[in-house]
């Protein structure tokens, strides 16, 4: 929802020493993204969130590369593969929300205003400006998970997508645990990935005990970030929400640059 320009502006004012920007299935404006974190002494590297499917949930992988050289032709294609998909789902989506609810959004004005990846709170905001409902109206009455109109946006399993990344060459996280209620977490961790998103700051301080524990037993990475998609978002936090610091930042950082 934000330019490149703007979300560097953003963690600046924050005086953040480490972003990462990980849109869904893409790393379009990474390279930018690092350039300009970097020319701000903002330490970052490429990064995604992998949307992927387990038990009839997503499940979202984080993945952290060195380089954008450094990742293989083979999953960049796979991205691009998967910009193609999230097109056709969003198509699906604006003719499902069409025929169930009556609206008459438009799928063409939603790509001119949003020309990269599509994602549901574009659909939202399109919904809104028929209703004048709030995102969080939307997402619980007519684009939620458990909405009529709902499509995944993958299916690819997570075992799979974890060993994707890996072969492109990435660290690869369990993203979110707190928010999976179909998959028992800590299966979805013994799939095989590099570690978890402990801090994650929309969940309250002290739900991070268990990961945490868990993660010092098994030798797995802990990672933490915002979530952050957009301003005066319902759902999700704010650049810079909380602290995410040693020594957890500083293994990270190592783990990326022994890649």
């Amino acid at each position: 929802m934000l330019s490149i320009e703007e979300l560097i502006d953003r963690v600046k004012d924050k005086k953040l020493d480490m972003a990462c920007l990980t849109d869904h299935d893409t790393i379009m404006g990474s390279d930018e993204f690092v350039r300009l974190a970097k020319e701000n002494g903002i330490i970052s590297y490429p990064a995604l969130e992998l949307s992927t499917y387990s038990n009839g949930e997503s499940i979202h992988v984080l993945g952290y590369f060195k380089s954008i050289d450094k990742i293989s032709d083979e999953f960049k294609q796979y991205l691009i593969s998967m910009k193609e998909q999230r097109d056709n789902r969003m198509r699906e989506l604006v003719n499902n929300i069409n025929h169930l609810y009556g609206f008459d959004i438009d799928f063409d004005e939603i790509v001119k205003l949003h020309p990269n990846m599509l994602e549901r709170p574009h659909l939202a905001e399109a919904i809104s400006k028929k209703t004048g409902e709030s995102f969080k109206t939307i997402f619980e009455k007519y684009i939620g998970d458990k909405c009529p109109g709902y499509i995944p946006s993958t299916k690819l399993p997570t075992k799979d997508g974890i060993d994707m990344i890996h072969k492109a060459g990435g660290l690869a996280i369990l993203a979110h645990p707190y928010q999976y209620t179909k998959n028992d977490q800590y299966e979805l961790i013994n799939l095989g990935v590099d570690g978890v998103e402990v801090f994650y700051f929309p969940a309250a301080p002290k739900k991070y005990k268990k990961y945490k524990k868990y993660c010092e037993k098994h030798n797995l990475l802990m990672t933490g970030g915002s979530d952050f998609h957009k301003e005066l978002d319902y759902k999700h936090s704010f650049i810079g929400s909380y602290d995410y610091g040693s020594p957890y930042s500083e293994e990270l950082i190592k783990r990326i640059e022994e890649l």
